[in-house]
């Protein structure tokens, strides 16, 4: 009659086996750094600062006086006005 254990293969002898673990463990710590560099990037990109320094935001002027107001007040530097349309 045969027995349960006549079905499995002892594997220790196998002289691949430990070059596939080396592979394995090597492959998995790639893995692992790759995920750890793309968690960096994306943690250095949410967090770092979206202006230059000394930079000011845009902003979003909703009447005319406030257009004449700041275009004024820049007498003697460049500047900018950008009229964009959504369509």
């Amino acid at each position: 009659m045969r027995q349960p254990e006549d079905d499995f293969i002892d594997v220790a002898p196998l002289k691949g086996c430990d070059r596939m673990n080396k592979f394995l463990s090597k492959r998995s710590i790639f893995v692992v750094l790759i995920l750890l560099a793309a968690l960096l990037l994306g943690v250095y990109i949410q967090t770092r600062p979206r202006l230059a320094r000394g930079q000011e935001p845009l902003t979003d002027i909703q009447s005319i006086e406030t257009l004449r107001a700041q275009f004024n007040k820049d007498v003697g530097k460049t500047r900018l006005i950008m009229l964009v349309s959504p369509t």
